[in-house]
């Protein structure tokens, strides 16, 4: 996957994801949505940390699975990916619960400063190479309203060595504790809970981590 996105012109652009895409390389695709998502979004709201109704956003949303389990939850849903093939798939799955953009996270003005109440993280952090990791982090805090959570399911975990080798053999990068602490922290995030393992997780090096925004 590295080297074909890497040829098509590199990891963080959009020819190089529409590469994978139109050669079906899509092996993030759980093929339906995140089974942790619902169970954590439930808790979160029954504890008054999240309410249902405020606005949400999934980034590299690809074929639209969360984005569609969110706003099938009471969610005001945005979703956002690079490469048009994943909007396409994502338009067919989704329709007209949830608002779709084909943009890239880090720039584009459709996605406003502080205005969004939840994020949630799963392969869209590892698929980064580490380079960009503190870009996705400013970005991050960048869009969260003050008090706002991000709820990351940390995968691959590896070892703060490994996390940190950008040649490192992923799918595509893995990751570490550190790295998102190295990535969020400076930026006002800090840990609400966790890591931790859940009992729905599909993968034994995957942990779930809640960030609030100072």
């Amino acid at each position: 996957m590295r080297e074909i996105c890497k040829e098509s012109g590199g990891p963080g652009t959009k020819e190089g994801w529409a590469a994978l895409w139109q050669q079906g390389l899509t092996l993030w695709d759980l093929k339906g949505p995140t089974p942790v998502l619902y169970d954590e979004l439930t808790q979160a709201v029954c504890e008054g940390r999240l309410f249902l109704g405020r606005r949400s956003l999934v980034p590299g949303c690809g074929t639209g699975y969360d984005v569609k389990g969110l706003a099938n939850a009471g969610m005001d849903v945005v979703g956002c990916d690079i490469a048009e093939e994943a909007l396409a798939a994502a338009k067919k799955e989704v329709g007209v619960t949830a608002e779709l953009l084909c943009c890239d996270f880090f720039t584009a003005a459709a996605l406003r400063p502080a205005s969004f109440h939840f994020i949630f993280d799963y392969t869209f952090f590892c698929a980064l190479p580490p380079s960009l990791r503190n870009s996705w982090g400013r970005r991050t805090s960048e869009l969260l309203e003050p008090g706002g959570r991000l709820l990351t399911l940390a995968f691959p975990l590896a070892s703060d060595e490994v996390a940190s080798d950008p040649n490192a053999a992923g799918p595509p990068h893995p990751v570490s504790l550190s790295a998102y602490k190295a990535a969020l922290e400076p930026h006002g995030l800090r840990i609400e809970s966790g890591p931790r393992e859940h009992p729905k997780s599909l993968r034994s090096n995957e942990a779930v981590i809640w960030w609030v925004k100072d």
